[in-house]
């Protein structure tokens, strides 16, 4: 089976990337954001968006956060790492997939998380 793009959004004009690639029963996802122009962009609220983003990506392949087998956690801030525990937890109450968190500079000064993951069928 060859590689498929799958995105959230069908318009793919000026995309330099796909949301996430499809390649037999494994789905790779792109870092994904969490913000919103306008918004007041907490942490939490940037954290949820995200995992909603996830979510919808992996329900287009028919999957869900269950079939989630790692993810890359990037935050700002470290100040915001036992929250993200905290959230994390609501998310994979069991099973939690394999992770690693990683305190970084990120692209845009209002992004406080971004996450990438791989999925399974």
């Amino acid at each position: 089976m060859a590689k498929k793009a799958i995105n959230l959004k069908d318009d793919l004009k000026n995309r330099i990337f796909s949301d996430s690639i499809m390649d037999g029963n494994v789905m790779y996802i792109s870092g994904q954001v969490g913000t919103v122009e306008g918004d007041d962009n907490s942490f939490e609220k940037q954290f949820r968006r995200v995992m909603e983003k996830l979510s919808l990506i992996l329900k287009k392949a028919d999957m869900s956060l269950e079939n989630v087998l790692r993810l890359g956690v990037y935050l700002k801030e470290r100040t915001d790492f036992q929250k993200m525990n905290q959230l994390f937890t609501e998310f994979f109450p069991e099973n939690p997939p394999a992770r690693s968190t990683i305190v970084t500079n990120l692209v845009n000064e209002i992004m406080l998380v971004e996450i990438d993951a791989i999925a399974s069928r």
